[in-house]
């Protein structure tokens, strides 16, 4: 049941995090700060599912 929890919160999290990333690439051009959001997410969520790394790898290419 927690690990349940846990996983929803992830998800969760993922989603407002990929509309954050998306919003700094997309209104500030700032490919380097939404890569560094992108890396750190990559470090604090190793279980993160392949289709979310390909996401981060497409929105942070410049």
């Amino acid at each position: 049941r927690m690990h349940h929890d846990t996983w929803s919160w992830w998800r969760l999290f993922n989603g407002f995090a990929r509309l954050e990333i998306a919003r700094l690439h997309r209104e500030t051009g700032d490919a380097a700060r939404a890569t560094d959001l992108a890396a750190a997410l990559r470090r604090v969520s190793p279980n993160a599912d392949p289709a979310w790394n390909r996401w981060l790898d497409q929105v942070t290419t410049p």
